[in-house]
């Protein structure tokens, strides 16, 4: 349903107009919140690579180490905080977390501007945002479904990844600007402020959180630890997605690592020109957002899944074809991106949308924690493979490889997902 229709509700035999998802205020508040501090979050995934490159002269394999520290909480810990999410009220953990990651960027920008700061303390930084950022998510889409009604996922779904998209342009321009006339310390206390904001904007949402009652309290130790990986696991669509999302995060982590030492030392450009080919392809991003709603009616739903995917696996192609740092280079890059974004967004607002309806909310935070687990825990062993695979074939025919890995993964998901949601069924969503 599109925000501009307004369903009727009978009550006491009264017609009353729905409230349209524009008037649901605690989805504005919550949506405000992790919009802002999204752009910061843009600004600081495009600031500490480059001061670990340009600063510290890390190698392409311990930049890998650098991305993997951020990325591998999800892997270690994402089942314990999902068990952990269900356990509790879920809003407290998004102030907490937002305010713990404030307090430690602000930290990073000291070190960076006492000159103190080496490549393992990045590492430990890396790590400690990391685990933060891992328990928001969780907690983030665990709750998100009592704020917004299930009418309104796709919409809601929409607006909060047009916001990721938006922060792409904005935070990755102004995150290679600053780094280019001000300084990564800067960048990084903007960032700091970005989550104050989004802990004071969670802390006014009043829509009281939807609890269901939990069946697991006598279960073991194990059978509690595992239930998110069995509900996604029993789930057949849930499972394709899990699997074909593990196998891309992984390539794209590899990509994302090796284009950063791919466009400075081998393309020679300079951080603002990698910041602005960021931030313009992530046009495309916007684009898929807001294109999504009326892509996924137009074509339905299985050809939005396939469609989106297939785009967003094919667009890195384009980025080892550039040569130089002239003009031709950067629209090579920027339509790799914008290739890259625009598929990837409509496939992510449907997928996650699909994983929301098909998941009981007793189980919401331990099956989005498994899906974290298993999707983006492959992204440090992704970024890890990426470092090595450019240190011993070079930047560019490591990017070429993990193209082709990316479309041959689609090509299978592309089948297996057709013949599942032909039938539409749902196998379950309880632990």
């Amino acid at each position: 349903m599109s925000d501009a229709e307004t369903d009727e509700v009978v009550l006491s035999g009264e017609s009353v107009p729905e409230e349209r998802l524009s008037q649901n205020k605690d989805f504005m508040r919550l949506w405000g919140g992790n919009s802002v501090s999204m752009v910061g979050t843009v600004i600081s995934q495009v600031t500490i690579p480059l001061v670990a490159v340009l600063n510290l002269g890390v190698s392409p394999t311990q930049l890998g180490l650098i991305s993997a520290a951020q990325l591998a909480p999800i892997l270690v810990v994402g089942p314990i905080l999902g068990h952990l999410v269900d356990s509790i009220p879920r809003r407290p953990v998004l102030i907490g977390t937002s305010l713990a990651r404030a307090v430690l960027l602000a930290l990073l920008a000291v070190l960076v501007v006492t000159d103190v700061l080496g490549f393992w303390s990045l590492v430990m930084c890396a790590l400690a945002l990391g685990t933060l950022s891992s328990m928001f998510e969780v907690a983030w889409y665990a709750y998100f479904p009592s704020v917004v009604p299930a009418r309104h996922l796709v919409a809601a779904n929409s607006r909060v990844q047009t916001s990721y998209s938006v922060a792409q342009v904005a935070g990755a321009g102004l995150g290679g600007w600053l780094m280019k006339v001000l300084s990564p310390a800067i960048a990084l206390g903007l960032d700091s402020l970005t989550y104050l904001y989004a802990a004071v904007s969670f802390a006014s949402v009043r829509t009281p959180e939807k609890r269901e009652e939990r069946t697991d309290a006598q279960d073991s130790f194990v059978r509690r630890f595992t239930a998110g990986f069995r509900v996604l696991w029993r789930e057949r669509v849930l499972r394709a997605m899990l699997l074909e999302g593990a196998w891309f995060n992984f390539c794209e982590q590899a990509f994302v690592t090796v284009f950063m030492v791919f466009a400075v030392r081998e393309l020679g450009m300079t951080t603002d020109v990698i910041g602005l080919c960021i931030g313009l392809g992530s046009i495309g991003a916007v684009a898929g957002s807001l294109a999504a709603d009326w892509v996924g009616r137009w074509i339905g739903q299985v050809r939005v899944l396939v469609l989106g995917l297939g785009a967003a696996s094919f667009g890195p192609l384009l980025t080892p074809l550039a040569e130089g740092n002239g003009w031709s280079t950067s629209v090579l890059v920027v339509s790799s991106f914008c290739c890259y974004g625009f598929g990837l967004t409509i496939y992510n607002i449907y997928s996650i949308t699909e994983r929301q309806r098909r998941v009981h909310a007793s189980a919401m935070g331990r099956a989005s924690a498994a899906f974290r687990t298993m999707a983006f825990g492959a992204m440090p062993l992704g970024a890890i493979f990426g470092g090595a695979l450019a240190t011993v074939t070079g930047a560019r025919t490591a990017l070429v490889v993990i193209g082709a890995l990316l479309i041959g993964a689609w090509v299978v998901f592309s089948v297996a997902i057709t013949r599942l949601l032909g039938g539409g069924q749902v196998d379950g969503g309880m632990p």
